[in-house]
């Protein structure tokens, strides 16, 4: 009589069919999945179609929103996995509807198409979903192929039938998403209520890959990394206060990436430049400052030192100075509530030499270079920095400490400018009936004054760089003045531009009633995109004429990456 299995046999038993057939089944579960990059096109089998009231005829997937019609495949991982997705399809709507959706990944991008037949690419780079619109239209009955890419740290792209019509940065990284495909349906939540639309047309394929899509560099624009390290600040943090510290700075800054730091000389100026106000005014931050800063020139030079240890790190070292900063006397109040801790020896002799409105009252701190006077006193000042210390140059800073110009055309009618414009276009400034644009440019001119007498004093090799607001108008706190950046680049005036310089008017927060400004970067008005700034208006230029273009805190960081697919980088960091 034969005797059955005892447990021990029966759990081998099991043991040995399951390595045996466990590796068949993960096998065909494998290849039950779509291969990447996956490719679906309806002209063939589709292995795990799922259609929803959808229809699969002439190679077409039929979807009707009139029936709630739509379909659905299972992906691969690595379409919900991978940073950088394409996702393509090609397909041709019966009507314009609302909320029309070719190809959608749960949770990851979309295709979609408004109302008005407009493409948009959806993306989940957060908790919601965010668009990139095309300006074009699409048309019932004709075929499209649409493209979303979006590759992480780099550029998200909308094409439509091979055209790019939508562009701006990537942030990262895209959420993860479900393992499935939709196709014609989209769905979201209104007041905890699941809601629908649904495709009425026709798709003939759908591809879901690696992006392809462009990083910054391969761009080729003529973008660089520059650091600027505001030294009177950053000592207040205890930061570059000894040799050491200073090293160290440098040190991170190059192991970044970095290739060009701006030194603010600011510290430097008000001591061989400018008047400290009397001590009793100020308070215990400005205290602060001025007992640093002092018990560092006991000890050694700052400006020496970084330029010494920068170019042992391979590092370009451009002096940071500022030239509408000659601050005011200790009865205006800085920032609005403390009394002002400077003035340069210049104004003080000179206040003549300080724009002015028709009343004659001066704007503190920004000289009117329509002057020769003014402009030879800046020249000479920037040439002493540049000869004094081992610099490969100087960034000029048009940000100012100064009280900002509440009203846009309020200051600019010093005598100079009045009968500059009286001889060119017969008209008294002082008056009413003037062209603003013209007078706007003239005042415009004099900062090209003053940069082309500074090239020309500049000692040999020595480079000039230069920070704009990123628009053609300075805006506050100076006004309307024309920034002629154009000149500036195409006369090789300036070897480097950096766009997003800040102007300083948030050093005075309860100012807020600014009236009759055309261009304002901090407040959004009249600024464009950043991406289209480097990409259509001050990059190629640059390119055409040798000027290194810089972006105002481009650092690499998050930050800096949300504020440059925003649009409003400018903030230093």
């Amino acid at each position: 009589m034969r005797r059955g299995f005892t447990l021990i046999e029966l759990l081998v038993v099991i043991a040995i069919l399951a390595a045996i057939l466990f590796p068949v089944f993960a096998n065909a579960g494998d290849k039950a999945l779509p291969q990447w990059p996956a490719i679906f096109d309806f002209s063939k089998p589709v292995p795990g179609l799922e259609l929803h009231q959808a229809t699969v005829d002439d190679g077409l997937l039929r979807c009707d929103a009139t029936k709630q019609a739509w379909a659905s495949i299972p992906l691969p991982p690595q379409a919900c996995e991978t940073k950088n997705l394409r996702l393509s399809a090609r397909f041709r709507l019966d009507h314009l509807a609302a909320g029309q959706v070719p190809a959608m990944i749960f949770g990851r991008a979309a295709l979609y198409v408004l109302s008005d037949g407009r493409p948009l690419g959806l993306f989940w780079n957060g908790p919601q979903h965010s668009g990139l619109r095309g300006e074009v239209k699409i048309e019932p009955g004709q075929w499209y192929e649409m493209i979303l890419d979006y590759r992480e740290g780099g550029l998200l792209s909308l094409y439509l039938n091979g055209e790019l019509v939508a562009r701006r940065l990537a942030l990262a990284p895209l959420q993860p998403g479900e393992n499935r495909l939709v196709l014609g349906r989209w769905q979201w939540q209104e007041k905890g209520q699941w809601q629908y639309s649904y495709l009425k047309g026709s798709v003939q394929w759908v591809k879901v890959e690696e992006s392809s899509a462009p990083t910054l560099a391969s761009l080729e624009l003529p973008l660089h990394l520059a650091k600027h390290v505001s030294w009177g600040d950053i000592i207040l943090e205890g930061q570059a206060t000894d040799k050491d510290s200073i090293r160290a700075l440098l040190q991170d800054a190059a192991d970044k990436g970095f290739e060009e730091i701006h030194w603010r000389l600011s510290a430097a100026v008000i001591r061989d430049y400018h008047q400290r106000s009397p001590e009793e005014t100020w308070p215990a931050y400005i205290r602060r400052y001025y007992q640093i800063v002092d018990s560092v020139y006991a000890s050694f030079d700052p400006i020496a030192e970084a330029c010494k240890i920068g170019h042992e790190l391979g590092l370009q070292m451009l002096g940071w100075l500022t030239i509408f900063d000659e601050g005011a006397p200790p009865s205006v109040l800085y920032a609005g509530s403390v009394p002002f801790p400077w003035q340069s020896k210049f104004t003080i002799e000179h206040p003549e030499y300080l724009v002015r409105d028709k009343q004659g009252t001066p704007h503190w701190g920004v000289l009117e270079y329509a002057y020769p006077e003014a402009r030879r006193y800046m020249v000479a000042q920037i040439v002493d920095y540049a000869q004094r210390y081992d610099l490969d140059g100087i960034f000029i800073s048009t940000r100012t400490h100064s009280p900002p110009a509440q009203d846009a055309d309020r200051f600019g009618f010093n005598s100079p400018i009045v009968e500059a414009y009286r001889e060119r276009y017969g008209q008294d400034l002082l008056g009413e009936n003037f062209d603003r644009d013209s007078w706007r440019r003239l005042r415009g001119e004099q900062v090209t004054k003053l940069l082309r007498e500074l090239r020309a004093a500049m000692p040999e090799g020595k480079r000039i760089a230069i920070g704009i607001p990123r628009g053609d108008w300075f805006g506050p706190p100076y006004g309307n003045m024309y920034i002629d950046w154009r000149t500036w680049v195409a006369e090789g005036l300036i070897n480097e531009l950096v766009i997003g310089e800040i102007s300083g008017k948030g050093l005075y927060p309860d100012v807020k009633d600014y009236r009759g400004y055309i261009f304002d970067q901090e407040a959004g008005l009249g600024l464009r995109p950043l991406l289209e700034d480097v990409e259509k208006v001050f990059g190629p230029p640059c390119r055409e004429h040798g000027v290194r273009l810089y972006v105002q805190g481009m650092d690499g960081s998050p930050a800096f990456w949300k504020q440059l697919e925003e649009g409003t980088c400018g903030l230093r960091m």
